[in-house]
Formats: structure tokens, sequence, C-alpha cells
């Protein structure tokens, strides 16, 4: 199922702005093709019972190995979640679970979002759909021993009369100290966001609370447009959300706000209430040349300094203004001002990448990486540092073998500054198999 869905100090005060567009000549000349390399194809088992479709990024525990889920494919078809284990001679991929594996599916379908390690390494995740109510779940895959692992649900959304708990699209799981690399202490809260499927609800923020005995216990921190209408305050959130030190959350929606593009949002805690605050409106320049439609996560610098990407408007060239994938990459300054850093399909053939979906990685030069998911334009690997260089162009081999349409994808870095992440199509197992990639600097 495909769903459309190291702390670092970045300096960017010696660019020059125009319209919050940085001035700078982009590069598309491809770097060496060996830099470019994929360590696993899905679908190299019979049946994809190695998972088929990763449609998120990738964690990495303290040994270097990697884990993933995949949407579909596995022993019953609903998706996996999946261990990458160096090797002498490459990668072994070792499925953990697979979804659907309960009757009727009360296991949830469809694993969504990058998943959460705690420090005993168990992980977290959320499902799509099915589930014990039809909304999906989310669960904890807990850790025994031998190499064995039990899948527990943590809650099943809509259960509660209306699904005033939730139903529709879940993202990954959030939590406090996640963006310095911290693992899960596991017992402190989770947060998510749902973005709704009915015309009752345009999405909420919920928390995952620990209590004793009584197991996990779901809280809606806010619901978005609550009186309907034109829902200045966002709608439809996307990504996860991020947990700063004093359990304010900052996030984003793909809809509502002031020219209904979009929304970077503040919650705020007050007591038992939530305020939330707007802290930018997307499509606020004429034509929408500063965005709209955020999608994938926000990332925060060391500076309080937030960036992140939208799928859509940006360049001003006709195709971009009718709700094409376009997009740009975008800085929100701790003070509360938006640049527009870069926009996409500068080139007419939109050969430096469109439509991002996934966030953006920092290095620690300031450096930023991402991915363009290109559903009618190339999809790329790029860094920018004032001005953008494509570092792989996806489908770039016969039959997408390198990989195709990296979907809600953040990368990840290791300690030598390789970058790693997914597509959800392409490679040597099946067209619609997928990849784990690596890029080597």
């Amino acid at each position: 199922m495909l769903v459309r869905r190291r702390k670092g100090i970045a300096v960017f005060k010696g660019w020059t702005f125009v319209c919050g567009l940085a001035l700078a000549a982009s590069a598309f000349a491809n770097p060496a093709e060996a830099k470019y390399k994929v360590i696993y194809n899905f679908c190299s088992q019979a049946n994809c019972t190695d998972g088929r479709g990763p449609n998120f990024g990738l964690i990495v525990d303290q040994a270097g190995n990697f884990y993933g889920t995949t949407g579909a494919g596995g022993a019953a078809g609903g998706g996996v979640v999946f261990e990458l284990v160096k090797k002498k001679h490459g990668w072994g991929e070792k499925v953990l679970y697979s979804f659907c594996s309960q009757a009727n599916c009360g296991d949830g379908q469809s694993p969504s979002g990058p998943l959460v390690m705690d420090v005993s390494g168990n992980l977290y995740g959320t499902t799509i759909s099915r589930g014990a109510h039809g909304s999906g779940n989310v669960f904890e895959l807990k850790k025994g021993k031998g190499g064995s692992w039990s899948l527990n649900i943590l809650h099943s959304f809509c259960s509660e009369n209306d699904c005033a708990d939730g139903e529709g699209y879940s993202s990954g799981l959030s939590y406090f100290g996640q963006q310095s690399g911290a693992l899960y202490d596991g017992t402190s809260p989770l947060y998510g966001t749902i973005q709704a499927f009915s015309a009752s609800q345009q999405g909420l923020v919920y928390q995952l609370v620990r209590q004793g005995r009584k197991g996990w216990v779901e809280n809606v921190v806010y619901n978005f447009c609550p009186g309907g209408g034109t829902c200045p305050d966002g709608a439809n959130p996307l990504s996860a959300v991020l947990v700063d030190a004093s359990s304010n959350i900052y996030g984003t929606t793909g809809g509502g706000g002031s020219a209904q593009a979009g929304t970077i949002f503040k919650l705020s805690p007050d007591g038992g209430t939530w305020t939330e605050t707007v802290l930018y409106s997307f499509c606020s320049q004429a034509d929408c040349a500063d965005g709209s439609s955020p999608e994938g996560p926000l990332t925060v610098d060391g500076n309080g300094n937030f960036f992140g990407m939208t799928s859509y408007g940006g360049s001003t060239i006709s195709r971009c203004l009718d709700n094409y994938d376009c997009g740009v990459i975008y800085e929100l300054a701790a003070g509360g001002s938006e640049s527009t850093l870069y926009r996409f399909c500068a080139e007419s053939d939109c050969a430096d990448g469109a439509g991002p979906q996934g966030g953006i990685t920092i290095d620690e030069t300031g450096k930023l990486y991402g991915v363009t998911l290109g559903d009618d334009s190339p999809s790329t690997l790029f860094s920018f540092d004032g001005s953008l260089k494509v570092l792989h162009s996806f489908c770039s081999k016969d039959q997408c073998t390198d990989g195709y349409l990296p979907y809600d994808v953040t990368l990840i870095r290791d300690a030598a500054g390789d970058l790693f992440g997914t597509t959800a199509a392409g490679g040597t197992g099946n067209l619609y198999g997928g990849v784990v990639f690596e890029w080597i600097p």
C-alpha cells in the first residue's frame, strides 16, 4: 500500500535573499554513481514475505542496525516491521512482525510513520487501518529472549463515540528528546497526529500516557478546525510532531490557515488544557511563492530554527500555480520570521526535483539534505547549502532498479556521514517492492 501521504547548527545569515529565495546557482550534475548504492531490495523473497513498499524512513540502534516498516507484503500481506543487520558481505533483513497475523487484522494493517525505539530495544509505531475498530492502532513491539518479538496494542483508534479519539491516517510517534537522538525512556508520554478522513473531523493531535495497571490511555490534545468553516487554525496534520523540554508541541497541517494552504503550529500546555498558536500560514505570498501544503516533520537546529518542505507552490512557472507538485524548502526562524530557501522545479524539466513529502536532515556544518517525490517529475536525493545539488536521480537505471518514489522519507545519517533512506517502489525484487539505499559522501 502506497500512502501519499546530528543535531547541527545551521548558519544562513551569509546568504543573499530576494523575496525569501536564496540567490545561488543550482548544481544538477550527478556525482559518481558509486556513491549511491542499494543495500536491500524488498520482495526478494517469494510472495514478498520480506515486505513490500517501505513508505517511510528508518531508525538506527546503537549497534548500527536499521529498523523500518513496509506498507504491504509480509506473511499475511499487511506490511511488516523489519530489521537490517550489517554482515561481512552486505546487509541481512529479518522480519520482526507481519501485520494482519491476527483474525480480521485485529493487529492492524499498513504500519505508518518511522518507528520509535526505547532504552530496552522495544519498538513503537502506528498502523493506518484495520485493528479492533477499523481505523488502525498504536502498537508496541516488545523484544524478548532469543530474538523473539511480541506485539502489544496500546490503543485502537475510533474506540470512542463518533471516533472522537481519531479516525484516518496516523503519523509516526514522537517524544521529548527525540531530536537529540536520545532513545525513548519507555514511560513518558508519546504524541502523534491523525489526518481525519471524515467531514466532521479535520484532524487532531493526541497524547498516549502510561497509567500503571491501566496501561496506556489516549488523550486528545487538540482538535483542528473546531468551529468548522475555513479552519484558520489549520486542518489535516500530515506528519509527526516535535516536543520540547516544556512539553510544547510543534507541527504542520496540510490545509487550513489564512490561505487554506497549511500551517506551522505550536500547542502549549496550560494546566489541563492546550492553547494553539499558528506560527505561519503558507501561501501568504503572491502565487504561493512561499509554498503550500507542508508535508514531512519539522526539523530544528541548535539555534531553535525550524526547517521543512512543502509539496506544492513555490516556483513561479505556471505548472506550480495550479496545485501541481513543485514545493519549497523553508526556514522558520526562532524569532518567528519565515524564509523560502529554495523553490523546486526551478529547471524547466524539474531536474532539481519536485513534490517533496519528507523532512529535512541537517549535518554538523548546517548543510541540509532531503528527497523529492516527483510523481510526474524526477525523484531526487539532494543537498542544500545555499545552492541545491542533486546527489542522485532515482529511477536512473533500467526498470528503476536503483529505486523509485521515496514516499514520506526523512534521511538519517550514520557516524561517517553516510545517508540512508527508502523508496516505496523499484529495486530488483519487484517493480513495486522498494529498496533501502545508502549515499556515501
